[in-house]
């Protein structure tokens, strides 16, 4: 069973890689003696244990697992060499850098962190939504008025508690409890990467050459949607189909996948000067998450986001990510089940 999973993948950051370990800079830390920057091995940095793995029939399922190692790392390093030789792309590159940065946007821990926002956020409107589905169904005699589940629903994935309760004799009410975590994540994850992600294939991209002594660094979630207003207004919340929005991958020290959703990009290979580079490397910089990698020491890193020193907040986040399998086992399997 694939236990350590990467949200990262060890092929990805392998191009970044000195014998087999990368330099790291990690953004928080729990005290002042930690080093500026450290080398870690790329097979248990950006991993975590039973990250994709979730329980069907009382069984572990790997087959999300399985969907990154198949559909995405095991074609990375072909698709690299392609680009290092300038190579045109086909319609398959295409699909296949689609998928690629649909999931690296939603497979890291930042990813998660941001399902669960958006979803906090809109859970209460999706059911709603769901049982006035449902009840417009029940009244057109579509589906029987017996059932007290809500059947749009996936619900070996999602951790959903509904129960009948009847106020009066008038007054009958669908009450729906759940718990947004890991489960909700692997949902949205399989149903994004089934079709939805496929809105990406209708963007123009090019590829940026780095400038001169100059290479680009990458982090522990490293596909940036960034909207871009002017150089003190911006934002890292673009949508997958959302005009004018930048999407910014570091592919390599030396190569850069770009787009900006609906303009087209004139040429595919590029060189990029060193303003531009130096701009793109603060946006990558400031979308880290808690690691920024780099193929070498790089002391822009640390001019462009500082460090935070906080043994308290150190813990507390570790913690946090630690927990993301334990809670699922503990507290959203009993919803499920």
């Amino acid at each position: 069973m694939k236990i350590n999973n990467h949200y990262v993948p060890q092929i990805y950051l392998k191009q970044w890689k000195q014998k087999n370990k990368i330099y790291t800079y990690e953004l928080l830390v729990p005290n002042k003696k930690c080093p500026i920057w450290k080398r870690e091995s790329i097979s248990r940095t950006s991993s975590l244990d039973y990250l994709y793995l979730y329980n069907i029939n009382k069984e572990f399922s790997e087959e999300l697992e399985d969907f990154f190692s198949f559909e995405v790392e095991n074609y990375y390093q072909s698709f690299i060499d392609k680009l290092t030789n300038h190579s045109s792309l086909d319609e398959n590159d295409l699909k296949y850098i689609s998928k690629l940065i649909a999931t690296q946007h939603l497979r890291t821990i930042g990813g998660y962190i941001r399902c669960k926002q958006v979803l906090t956020n809109s859970f209460e409107d999706i059911i709603k939504d769901t049982i006035e589905k449902i009840d417009k169904e029940i009244q057109e005699g579509v589906v029987q008025h017996k059932t007290n589940k809500i059947s749009s629903i996936d619900e070996k994935l999602l951790p959903l508690k509904t129960n009948i309760v009847k106020k009066d004799d008038k007054n009958v009410f669908l009450e729906v409890n759940s718990i947004i975590g890991k489960s909700t994540w692997i949902y949205s994850m399989k149903h994004l990467l089934t079709k939805t992600y496929k809105v990406l294939d209708d963007v123009s991209w090019c590829i940026y050459e780095a400038p001169e002594h100059f290479n680009w660094v990458t982090s522990d979630d490293p596909v940036v949607f960034l909207n871009y207003y002017d150089k003190n207004t911006y934002d890292f919340k673009g949508g997958w189909a959302s005009k004018n929005t930048n999407i910014i991958f570091p592919l390599s020290p030396k190569k850069l996948l770009f787009a900006q959703i609906g303009v087209k990009q004139n040429v595919l290979y590029k060189k990029a000067d060193v303003d531009f580079a130096i701009q793109i490397q603060r946006f990558i910089i400031e979308n880290a998450f808690l690691k920024v990698y780099s193929f070498k020491e790089d002391n822009m890193v640390s001019s462009i986001r500082n460090r935070v020193v906080n043994r308290k907040k150190f813990l507390r986040i570790k913690k946090e990510i630690e927990q993301i399998h334990e809670n699922y086992m503990n507290d959203e399997l009993l919803y499920i089940k």
